[in-house]
């Protein structure tokens, strides 16, 4: 009877522990942190992420010269009544991100169910964009954070206290050949 008990416990235990499936099968994937996790691919010219982030808020990612919150490549996104939001970012102090002029990243595909969060972009690898940077073969610096509070509007951010972070991952691993070589 204690066997039945037990093993009931942990199967119920399992099943409210688990976590979204990603949308597509995807190469690569990396925990940034416990409620964090990414997932990508990349082509020759363009790379996809997806956010699973167990928060109802929104989430930041971005890519940063030297693993610090600035200079940092970033997006912000987050499910507000049913609609999907991610702008595009750039950082250069401790201060809230300036809004880049030209909108590299798309938002492919959003979702916020059972108190998580899911977003997927995609962005080319070497953007003709001053404030992005771009991605290459090596350790590229991984910042993200997340907020259990959606913005206001896309462009005003909520300061994300503690839950944020950087991680050193290998987003490519090798250099891409260029379409026709």
């Amino acid at each position: 009877m204690i066997r039945l008990v037990l093993g009931s416990f942990l199967i119920i235990s399992h099943i409210y522990d688990v976590e979204p499936a990603p949308t597509e099968n995807y190469p690569y994937s990396e925990a940034l942190a416990s409620k964090y996790m990414l997932y990508w691919k990349y082509n020759a010219t363009h790379i996809t992420f997806e956010t699973h982030v167990q928060a109802l808020g929104y989430t930041g990612f971005g890519i940063s010269a030297n693993g610090s919150m600035f200079p940092g490549d970033v997006i912000i996104g987050y499910v507000s009544h049913h609609q999907g939001y991610l702008t595009d970012f750039h950082t250069t102090a401790h201060a809230p991100p300036t809004v880049d002029s030209s909108q590299d990243w798309t938002l492919i595909s959003f979702s916020e169910d059972n108190g998580s969060t899911v977003l997927k972009f995609s962005r080319a690898l070497h953007p003709n964009d001053s404030d992005d940077y771009p991605i290459h073969a090596g350790v590229t610096h991984v910042i993200w954070s997340y907020s259990t509070t959606d913005p206001k509007s896309p462009t005003d951010m909520i300061y994300h206290d503690a839950t944020r972070g950087s991680k050193d991952i290998i987003l490519l691993t090798k250099d891409p050949v260029a379409v026709g070589k």
